[in-house]
């Protein structure tokens, strides 16, 4: 059959309603939605690397969380033009995607990182980097969100989330997780660190052989 181009995509985000330039092998430029990005090269898609380290600080001491641009809910009201309703499915599934990795200087959204995981059923590795500029956010539930299918997950690495989110969003992968997936995490609290997330976290580890875990304060 004919060889299919793998494509690496990397996504810098500066403020957190903005529009996107597609800029090509070929050097073309063009502006554009992440919606469209993600239809046109739904199956060749390999790894995606969203910086939002530039973004602004936000002014309050508990900020909402990043809202990822490439989450479903997002995709919905970008693609097709004229919404939803024009026939065309919200959001496809990423078959060739191997690595996801979200760097930010506050915490993101793990609702959005949940439900934009349902499309990614070759995902091996996933990184989500928090630089703790901004550590605290304004919680969210996770309870009805199902846990995505990710049968390949290998490597997952969490840094710069509180425990509780974090803990929880873990709880969501749970019935992926294998003996041969390496989990990284590390876990700050206000205060003293405490293990208060100890039983949900014995869970996660059960399948597990390679774990490494801190917690850590900030005051």
């Amino acid at each position: 059959g004919p060889t299919h181009h793998r494509f690496h995509m990397k996504v810098s985000m500066e403020r957190a309603d903005q529009e996107f330039t597609l800029q090509t092998m070929d050097i073309n430029q063009s502006p554009t939605t992440l919606g469209a990005v993600l239809h046109t090269y739904s199956d060749t898609i390999e790894s995606i690397e969203l910086d939002a380290t530039a973004l602004p600080d936000p002014t309050s001491s508990m900020p909402d969380a990043l809202r990822l641009p490439f989450a479903p809910r997002i995709i919905a009201t970008q693609y097709p033009p004229g919404g939803v309703q024009s026939g065309a499915p919200p959001m496809p599934s990423l078959t060739s995607l191997r690595s996801l990795s979200v760097t930010s200087s506050r915490a993101i959204s793990p609702r959005d990182l949940l439900e934009f995981l349902h499309f990614c059923p070759a995902l091996r590795t996933l990184t989500i980097l928090n630089t703790r500029r901004f550590l605290a956010c304004l919680p969210e539930d996770m309870s009805d969100i199902p846990p995505p299918n990710l049968p390949y997950i290998q490597s997952i690495t969490l840094d710069g989330l509180l425990t509780q989110p974090g803990s929880a969003f873990l709880d969501r992968l749970y019935p992926s997780l294998r003996d041969t997936t390496t989990l990284e995490a590390h876990f700050y609290d206000p205060g003293v660190p405490t293990l208060q997330h100890g039983p949900a976290l014995q869970k996660v580890l059960g399948p597990i052989k390679h774990a490494h875990l801190t917690y850590m304060s900030f005051n």
